[in-house]
């Protein structure tokens, strides 16, 4: 016992886990210095959002925790599942089984050695500008039996490293370069490498297979909210848990910085996210003169040349907006034609990145703010949906748990 007991005062962590376990509450005490305000609208828009489980984690201790009670079993991440693979590639590297994320896909395929797709790298399937043909959505992926097979038969549509394109499709070889760099399936592979080395338990999560027998790479990882936020807690900790370092620090920084100059918030399958109380947006000439070649109405473009060469915060916009347009109705007159055109209200300056952030479907969140040792998981069972599920707002009020709001520059 008293073995025991100093294990545990070396794991806080743990510590708040286990209690979680043994009282089985829906909300736990919430520590004193944290701004009631920003906590009050988390629990609001919490129940608001139908949220099934969210859990706050600040300097290793549960500040603040929700179970809605529907479901006691591991519930899908949908896409925040692509995180952990790229850690689990992360693994094989510091193993030696995968050279570099410059390895050739080819070298796993010889069916591409001998087309344009052998310039295919790892590096391209983490961050997504691979150029292999995919829709946006992933309907035609969940009608195929063998996800690989449905992969390594697509044609490119640019080259590698060209453009960027959240490309689902092409996620899904990573799981079969994982399998054979390591001889192992993905999943086991990161139960052996990550979630037991964690205390995670076999029945706090599991990988969805295709019918071929293979691990999703687009999605597929259920998962117990207190055994994401280990994860989240270990990349806090720069790969270090219980004084081993179970993931290399050089990794983790490669992965939490962008991986191509196409589009800087996403690292390797991680988004890279301000403080959106931080981020600034602007109108210049360029814009505007987008805004003409769209055919974007005189008068709105009248009413907008105020505001054209300033900046302000992206959360002041609406007001700029009501005061240049003289009314409400103005104002949305514009941000509506705009947005049938499909063209930006504004360029965004964003401001540094103070959070990473795995996001799925749904509103699946794991959240990480290293400055201020915070791990932050909300999760949603797709039996739960309403139409405002989605919680969006989660990153951005937990990133401002103890900060103020900016003034305007």
């Amino acid at each position: 016992m008293n073995k025991l007991y100093k294990y545990l005062q070396q794991c806080p962590f743990l510590i708040a886990v286990l209690c979680i376990v043994f009282l089985n509450a829906a909300d736990l005490p919430v520590s004193a210095a944290q701004p009631d305000e920003i906590l009050s609208k988390i629990e609001n828009e919490t129940r608001a959002s139908n949220t099934d489980e969210l859990v706050l984690i600040k300097d290793r201790k549960v500040i603040f925790q929700y179970s809605s009670g529907r479901f006691t079993s591991p519930i899908l991440a949908m896409s925040a599942s692509k995180s952990i693979v790229a850690l689990a590639v992360g693994l094989a590297i510091d193993d030696g089984a995968l050279k570099s994320v410059d390895e050739r896909v080819s070298d796993f395929f010889p069916e591409w050695q001998n087309d344009h797709r052998n310039r295919i790298t790892v590096r391209h399937l983490l961050n997504h500008t691979s150029g292999i043909r995919a829709k946006k959505t992933t309907e035609d992926i969940y009608l195929e039996p063998d996800f690989v097979k449905h992969a390594l038969r697509a044609d490119l549509t640019s080259n590698p490293g060209a453009d960027f394109f959240y490309n689902n499709r092409a996620t899904n070889l990573l799981p079969a370069v994982l399998q054979m760099a390591t001889g192992k399936r993905m999943d086991v592979y990161l139960r052996e490498k990550l979630f037991r080395k964690l205390g995670v338990n076999d029945a706090d999560w599991f990988w969805q297979l295709d019918k071929a027998g293979n691990p999703y790479g687009m999605s597929g990882l259920y998962i117990r909210p207190l055994a994401l936020a280990a994860v989240g807690q270990l990349i806090l900790q720069n790969g270090l848990w219980n004084g081993k370092q179970i993931i290399s620090r050089k990794w983790l920084k490669e992965m939490l910085t962008p991986g191509q100059q196409h589009e800087p918030g996403c690292g390797y399958l991680w988004w890279l996210k301000s403080n959106p109380e931080e981020d600034q947006i602007y109108f210049d000439d360029q814009l505007i003169s987008q805004y003409k070649e769209n055919k974007v109405s005189e008068i709105h473009l009248k009413r907008l040349q105020p505001m054209v060469g300033r900046t302000f915060f992206r959360n002041e916009l609406k007001n700029r907006l009501l005061a240049a347009f003289g009314s409400k109705e103005n104002a949305q007159s514009f941000l509506s034609e705009i947005s049938r055109l499909g063209l930006p209200d504004g360029k965004l300056k964003t401001g540094p990145v103070s959070a990473y952030v795995a996001e799925g479907y749904l509103g699946q969140f794991l959240v990480i703010i290293p400055k201020k040792k915070i791990v932050a998981v909300r999760m949603l069972h797709h039996t739960s949906t309403t139409t405002d599920s989605n919680f969006q707002t989660f990153p951005g009020l937990v990133q401002n748990l103890d900060t103020h709001t900016p003034t305007s520059p």
